[in-house]
């Protein structure tokens, strides 16, 4: 038996297509586990209409307190759970008919070969538009990820290459990841490491759902990223203007009376900032289609995979063997110390995401 957990919130829209895909598929011992977040449109309807339809197919759980978000929501569908599977299932996708009869074709054959280990199999998806047209045929190859099945934690903790909607997990990784902490990103890039440092992390080349992009998506997909949503190019033009602007605002030509902002010229530090940040980035910006626009992202990014990181360690500090805690422990030291110590210390161990831009997003902005 396969329990498919289904975290639902508002997603009236698109949630009858997914239950409809659920029903055809080919592999037929499977059950919904649903638990809505507080929804105040139609989804809840919906459910109830599926259980009337199809009552030993779906239990539905329903949180009557605030709202936890899609990964607290996906922890409570875990504890939930207590088949020896679990698929993990987002309301807006379309799932392709052999999906769980492939995936679970690999999880057994996994359990043959490596026994009781936890383990976690994860497929390619299809990026598609709200109505199910194709954008890309490989979310994996179109975002240039690493998808061998030999994962290592120093390659994880710094960048996630399973999607969580394509998951599906054994019962003792369930087991062992318990209660996932606040520190975690989300939970298919927690139960990714957890399966990495002590089972087996397995990837299907094959794409298994339709991964549907709309204005509503909670995380959304984009060809090539570092992990936030890319925006539009910057035009030499624009650049100019507000390098320009911005150099009049801080002498005060714009306002007369603060004479004092002149003395900025005087500092170092302000002629340091300013050509890095409105000359080197803009240029940057330039080469690179706008992949640097928005750092505060990509710092705050850097920042949560090194929070993530310290929480796995404090976690499972007993479990895991001298070389991974090492892994974990040097990677909390590139935090620390000025740029240039943090950039050296990067380059030095190597902890570097797949793909030219993720690498110098992460070179930039540590």
């Amino acid at each position: 038996m396969v329990e498919i957990l289904l975290a639902t919130y508002n997603g009236e829209k698109y949630l009858n297509q997914q239950l409809e895909s659920l029903k055809n598929q080919t592999y037929k011992n499977w059950r919904i586990i649903a638990r809505d977040d507080g929804s105040s449109d139609g989804t809840l309807k919906i459910l109830k209409e599926f259980k009337r339809n199809n009552p030993d197919k779906i239990e539905i759980h329903l949180n009557n307190t605030t709202k936890h978000g899609p990964m607290n929501n996906f922890c409570e569908l875990m504890n939930l759970s207590k088949s020896n599977y679990v698929s993990f299932c987002d309301q807006d996708d379309f799932w392709i008919a052999t999906k769980l009869e492939k995936t679970i074709k690999l999880m057994k054959k996994l359990e043959k070969n490596f026994g009781n280990l936890p383990l976690l199999v994860h497929t390619d998806l299809i990026i598609a538009d709200k109505n199910l047209n194709v954008m890309f045929k490989s979310m994996i190859r179109t975002q240039k990820l690493n998808f061998s099945s030999t994962k290592t934690i120093k390659q994880l903790i710094v960048q996630n290459c399973v999607t969580g909607c394509t998951m599906m997990a054994n019962r003792n990784l369930i087991k062992i990841c318990g209660c996932i902490p606040t520190g975690a990103v989300m939970h298919d890039w927690w139960l990714a490491i957890v399966a990495c440092a002590f089972g087996k992390l397995e990837f299907l080349d094959e794409s298994t759902i339709y991964y549907r992009q709309h204005e509503a998506n909670t995380i959304g997909v984009t060809p090539l990223s570092c992990g936030i949503v890319k925006k539009k190019r910057y035009l030499p033009l624009f650049v100019v203007k507000r390098m320009v602007v911005r150099f009049f605002q801080i002498m005060g030509i714009f306002k007369v009376r603060h004479f004092y902002r002149l003395y900025r010229l005087l500092s170092p530090k302000f002629w340091y900032h300013y050509i890095y940040s409105f000359l080197f980035c803009d240029c940057i910006n330039l080469l690179t289609g706008g992949q640097f626009a928005v750092r505060k992202e990509i710092k705050q990014t850097l920042n949560l995979t090194f929070v993530q990181s310290e929480a796995f360690f404090k976690q499972y500090r007993k479990l895991l063997n001298f070389n991974q805690k090492q892994i974990l422990k040097r990677y909390g030291t590139l935090f620390r110390g000025n740029k240039i110590t943090r950039i050296k210390n990067l380059i030095r161990s190597g902890y570097f995401k797949r793909g030219f831009k993720r690498k110098l997003g992460q070179i930039f902005y540590i």
